[in-house]
């Protein structure tokens, strides 16, 4: 190596040991150069299986390969090379395809590229050169693909990738810069699949909380060694750190970011939680918003009834007490279960329209009709049920952005909402939600099927105000499914708050609720384990007789409905009985005892 230096200071016109004081560079560039030969002439032909896995040293999933031209024949080993102009965008891209395919072979797990952009690029000179970006499902060693590319096609390639990933590929080769006008760059690059997003999407990688702290890191690191001061706070600059701090939008949210900001924030963070503080709740909600905003769209997509059959494998808050208190308010006040169950479900469903709007009418306060919706919120969110609105000029605008409503204590109250707009409004008609002229560009008409549920008082339903008249009062309870409660019920504050997954449980019924148990199996691949948990035994305490045969007729073990019944087996009891029981009080053999107890697991 000494002897090389000094033949190269000597072909550059310096003294014999002119280079000694870079030789730690050379002696690295010199040992780079003679693994790579080595690498070459050790390289076994093409068609062989080779192991593409994850790279020891910094994996990655893309690449931009370089396809550059050259006038020699072969290179240092001997390979025949191929001027890449010699083939077309679509040749390179085969190439690669080809390559890829036979290095392949055998393996259980292949790799498989993702994308693909083949970019020609003319030399001032006329001669040609490639670059070719790619992604893969996972990261991969190039080697075995370069070598197929310069055995097979007589093509060499430099690999290298980018800190944006594909995105930064793509950009390299679609984006002009200092050093390459956009009249050099190539019009009509070569993309597979045949669904390859448009390279203006392409080459703008994905935005994520922690890329976007890193990205304003590395500017400040930037600012400072120019000796400019730290840029100015953004509200995007909190989302990382909310979501980091796990800063929830709730009554103290500013006080929690004030207090970060004066702990490590710097002056920057804290001048701007000072001067916005106002601003800051919001843009802790937004900023969770947009931390979710995928499963948000995913939820949207969703229809009710797929909403509300996912919140049962939500975790129980209130160790199966809700459905018990629900269960013994329906009761108590002269309402089946079944019908009530029916009722909210038929409403989830088909959405509002007249008749199936179900509205619980009380007549002092605290009978439990509020209880039974309270869970509304937490099943299909709170930023998705819409709450009784307060008197304003605009009272019903967000109702757009809602999947249910649910308007508690609602007073039928004409300073709110006008006459007809309730009624249009309860009978599933369209109408015109007004908006600030101000702030939108015309008023909304609402054509929405979002179900609706309301908890009032009877005399507020049936007493005659300002100018209305008994028509009009006539008209309003036909489009409302009516549920009196007279009997006051007091509930422990940890079931008053409500549970989503009691709520999804009760309101789905026995036979609905096998379908989403075994849909949870399946996902899970469990197994039955002949024990059944407590929290999900729970489920069936609320049953009826009705829902217990009903549960048992959907195992198709319908012979046996009749004991069941003649037995006035319930939620309650069903949950207690031993397989023992069943097989010598019921009549049912021990496997299909197994099978009843198994599937309230």
């Amino acid at each position: 190596v000494k002897e090389c230096r000094a033949k190269i200071a000597a072909a550059c016109g310096l003294e014999r040991d002119g280079l000694e004081a870079r030789k730690d560079e050379i002696n690295i560039l010199i040992q780079e150069v003679v693994e790579s030969l080595d690498a070459k002439k050790s390289s076994q032909p093409s068609s062989c299986c080779e192991e593409l896995g994850v790279e020891s040293k910094n994996p990655r999933r893309a690449y931009l390969v370089t396809l550059s031209h050259t006038d020699k024949e072969e290179g240092a080993d001997g390979q025949k090379l191929v001027p890449p102009g010699t083939y077309t965008r679509m040749e390179v891209r085969d190439f690669f395809l080809g390559a890829l395919l036979s290095t392949q072979a055998n393996r259980d797990q292949p790799l498989a590229f993702t994308s693909m952009a083949v970019f020609q690029e003319r030399h001032a000179t006329g001669q040609i050169h490639y670059h070719v970006a790619l992604s893969a499902d996972k990261c991969f060693r190039f080697a075995p693909l370069k070598r197929h590319l310069l055995a097979a096609h007589g093509l060499a390639s430099h690999w290298s990738g980018k800190t944006d990933g594909y995105a930064g590929c793509i950009a390299y080769c679609y984006l002009p810069s200092p050093t390459k006008a956009v009249e050099e760059l190539d019009p009509t690059p070569e993309l597979w699949p045949s669904n390859h997003p448009p390279l203006s999407e392409a080459s703008r990688g994905s935005v994520s909380a922690q890329k976007l702290e890193a990205h304003r890191e590395d500017q400040r690191r930037k600012r400072a060694g120019k000796g400019k001061a730290e840029q100015r706070v953004r509200e995007v600059d909190l989302w990382p750190i909310i979501v980091r701090e796990n800063i929830l939008p709730d009554e103290v949210c500013a006080e929690k970011l004030m207090a970060y900001a004066k702990r490590s924030g710097g002056q920057a963070l804290v001048e701007f939680c000072f001067a916005n503080w106002d601003k800051l709740p919001g843009i802790v909600a937004k900023s969770w918003k947009t931390e979710k905003v995928e499963d948000l769209v995913a939820a949207a997509s969703q229809s009710r009834l797929e909403i509300l059959e996912g919140a049962c494998s939500a975790p129980c808050t209130c160790t199966g007490q809700w459905a018990c208190f629900a269960d013994a308010i329906l009761s108590q006040n002269g309402h089946d279960p079944v019908e009530w169950r029916k009722a909210v479900r038929d409403s989830l469903v088909g959405g509002r329209s007249k008749g199936t709007l179900v509205c619980h009418a009380g007549f002092e306060g605290n009978e439990g009709k509020s209880f039974l919706f309270r869970p509304l919120p937490l099943v299909f969110g709170e930023d998705n049920v819409f709450v009784t609105p307060p008197k304003s000029a605009f009272p019903l605008l967000g109702l757009e952005k809602a999947r249910v409503v649910w308007l508690d204590d609602w007073r039928f109250n004409e300073e709110i909402v006008s006459w007809a707009v309730q009624l249009l409004w309860f009978e599933g008609a369209s109408f015109v939600i007004a908006r600030p002229q101000n702030l939108y560009s015309g008023h909304l008409r609402y054509v929405k099927d979002d179900p609706l549920f309301i908890t009032t008082l009877q005399s507020d339903l049936h007493a005659l105000k300002g100018k209305l008249k008994q028509g009009d009062l006539d008209m309003m309870v036909k489009r409302l499914k009516l549920f009196e409660f007279k009997q006051k019920v007091t509930i422990p504050s940890h079931v008053a708050k409500g549970c989503g997954s009691c709520f999804a449980h009760f309101i789905l019924g026995p036979g609905l609720q096998t379908r989403v148990l075994r849909s949870e199996a399946a996902k899970r691949g469990a197994t039955p384990s002949g024990e059944t948990p407590e929290p999900k035994r729970m489920m069936c305490l609320s049953w009826t007789v009705d829902d217990v045969c009903t549960y048992i007729a959907d195992l198709e073990l319908g012979h046996v409905v009749a004991a069941f019944r003649d037995n006035a087996v319930d939620g309650r009891m069903l949950a207690s009985l031993s397989e023992t029981d069943l097989v010598s009080e019921l009549g049912l053999k021990p496997l299909q005892a197994r099978k009843v107890k198994d599937r309230l697991t």
